[in-house]
C-alpha cells in the first residue's frame, strides 16, 4: 500500500491537531486510498481463490480446495466497504423483499449493497442477514462458520450464494467475479460518494477523537 509505504512524516510533531492534519491529510484522502485499498483486497482474493492446496503442510482431506476462507472474508470485507459509504443516503435506494430500501444502520444493513447497482443481485433480506451474521462476522473474527454453512469453488458464472436447504452457502469464484464489478463500478463513481458521506465523517471523527486525546 502506498500510505504504509511512504508512511507518517517522519520528525517531531508539533503538538496542534491542525499541524498533524495538514501533514498527513495531504498524503492521500479516503476515496484516493479506496481506489488501492480495494484493488489490493481483490488482487489477494483472486489469488486466495486461484491456489490451490497442493503441498504437504496441508492435511489430506484439504488438498485440492482453495484459500477459499481468506478469499471469501476480504470479498465480505469489500461488499461492508461499499455498503457503508451509502450508509444514511437517502436518495440511494435499492430493493429487498420487494420493498424500496435504504441502508440506514452500520451491521447487516450495509450487506444490502448486494442488491443495488453495483452487485446487481436480488436477495432476500434473510438471506442478507445470513451472510453478514453466518459468514462475514465468523470469518473476520473467528476465522470460522457457523454450523451447516459452507464455502465452496463453483463456476464463476453461477450464482455467489445459492440456497440449499433452506440455508446460504457462498461460491468464492461467484463472489469474486461480482465483487470485481462491483468494485469497478464503485471506483467510478468514489469522487461523488465518499466525499461528505456519513463514513467518511465517522472515520474522520474517530481519527480526530485519537489524536486530541494523544496530544
Amino acid at each position: 500500500t502506498s500510505a504504509c509505504r511512504r508512511g507518517l512524516p517522519k520528525g517531531r510533531f508539533r503538538p496542534i491537531a491542525d499541524v498533524w492534519r495538514t501533514k498527513w491529510l495531504a498524503i492521500w484522502t479516503i476515496s484516493s486510498l479506496l481506489r488501492e485499498s480495494l484493488r489490493e483486497y481483490l488482487y489477494t482474493a483472486q489469488y486466495c481463490i486461484s491456489y490451490r492446496k497442493t503441498e504437504d503442510q496441508w492435511e489430506s482431506e484439504q488438498k485440492g480446495g482453495c484459500l477459499g476462507c481468506s478469499g471469501a472474508a476480504l470479498l465480505f470485507t469489500v461488499a461492508d466497504t461499499i455498503g457503508s459509504f451509502h450508509r444514511g443516503n437517502k436518495g440511494f435506494k435499492l430493493t429487498v423483499d420487494g420493498k424500496c430500501q435504504h441502508i440506514m444502520k452500520s451491521g447487516p444493513e450495509h450487506f444490502r449493497i448486494f442488491n443495488s447497482e453495483f452487485y446487481g443481485l436480488n436477495l432476500t433480506g434473510c438471506t442478507i442477514e445470513a451472510l453478514y451474521e453466518k459468514y462475514r462476522n465468523p470469518l473476520i473474527h473467528n476465522a470460522s462458520l457457523t454450523h451447516g454453512h459452507s464455502l465452496f469453488l463453483g463456476e464463476a458464472g453461477d450464482e455467489p450464494f445459492p440456497l440449499d436447504m433452506g440455508k446460504v452457502s457462498v461460491n468464492v469464484a461467484a463472489f469474486l467475479r461480482v465483487s470485481g464489478d462491483a468494485v469497478d463500478k464503485f471506483l467510478t463513481q468514489v469522487d461523488d460518494i465518499v466525499p461528505g458521506s456519513r463514513q467518511e465523517d465517522d472515520i474522520n471523527r474517530k481519527a480526530s477523537d485519537r489524536l486530541h486525546r494523544d496530544l
